[in-house]
């Protein structure tokens, strides 16, 4: 029966990773050049310092970071510099490219100038070897008008380790085509560690450690699309119950996982319907949402 190839889990917490591929690759490239680094985030909500944070060793690389979310509030939080505080609550300036320049464009442009500007401040006034900056948004609401999915502007200042000036190593905008507000905090936050740590082997000539080498156009994890839309929808629903796939939870906790791997378990109708007659209980159901990445829909 089910209960052959399922494993009982007395306790899930949804939480969002801390370590992944991207930042044992950044610390260990911080360490063998035996440099430090600080960070300033804004819409990864301290994801990529405490991801640095995570790994092994991190002490002997890492000073700290910030993270200014209310920029109107953050002046403190961007080394109470009154100009790179200035810079990050400054109307959006005049519109490149004889005006051809979208409100969207524009509101990006700022987050790449701004996160430039702050990564070299960073750099300078922490007396650290490199600094990352990111800024952007993460979704689900967006503003101004035009953007409809998220975006980070990374930027990773550099000290030069002979005469001690710094500049801007690495700057791009990471686009991720969607809305989901979790997803691209994660996304965003690998994305500045893979570019930081480019900026790392680069400036000090260390080459990729094998061992930490990201492929940063590999696919993304599995998702859960909460899909809105359908969930106010009892029609779409209802169309999707004979074809779905269900955890099966009592309270707060997941009851099993599949042969062991870890994953959830992702039962058929048929399956949850012999799960509860075997334990007499009453089947509830609540739409979750839909799945994506390699675990299908």
């Amino acid at each position: 029966r089910i209960f052959k190839r399922l494993s009982f889990i007395r306790d899930i917490t949804d939480a969002m990773p801390l370590s992944s591929a991207p930042f044992a690759r950044l610390v260990s490239s911080l360490k063998r050049a035996g440099t430090t680094c600080a960070v300033v985030e804004s819409c990864c909500g301290g994801i990529i310092s405490s991801s640095i944070l995570s790994r092994p060793g991190a002490s002997s690389v890492f000073l700290g970071g910030s993270i200014c979310y209310n920029t109107r509030k953050g002046k403190k939080l961007l080394l109470n510099d009154d100009a790179l505080h200035a810079s990050l609550v400054a109307p959006l300036g005049d519109a490149v490219g004889g005006g051809a320049e979208s409100d969207a464009d524009r509101y990006v442009r700022s987050k790449v100038e701004w996160t430039r500007r702050t990564s070299v401040e960073y750099c300078r006034q922490l007396d650290v070897d490199f600094a990352i900056a990111e800024g952007g948004a993460a979704g689900p609401t967006f503003r101004p008008k035009g953007l409809d999915a998220g975006f980070a502007a990374l930027a990773v200042a550099a000290r030069d380790p002979i005469d001690g000036t710094v500049r801007v190593v690495r700057s791009e905008v990471h686009r991720s085509g969607h809305a989901d507000r979790e997803r691209n905090m994660r996304e965003f936050a690998d994305a500045a560690a893979s570019l930081a740590a480019e900026a790392v082997e680069e400036v000090r000539g260390i080459g990729s450690d094998d061992g930490c080498a990201v492929n940063r156009s590999s696919a993304p994890p599995p998702f859960l699309d909460r899909a809105t839309k359908i969930r106010s929808d009892p029609d779409a629903i209802a169309s999707l119950a004979t074809g779905a796939r269900y955890l099966a939870l009592r309270g707060g906790s997941a009851l099993f996982e599949d042969g062991g791997t870890g994953d959830l378990a992702l039962l058929r109708r048929d399956e949850i319907e012999a799960v509860c007659a075997d334990s007499g209980a009453t089947m509830e159901t609540a739409f979750l949402g839909l799945a994506g990445g390699d675990r299908g829909a």
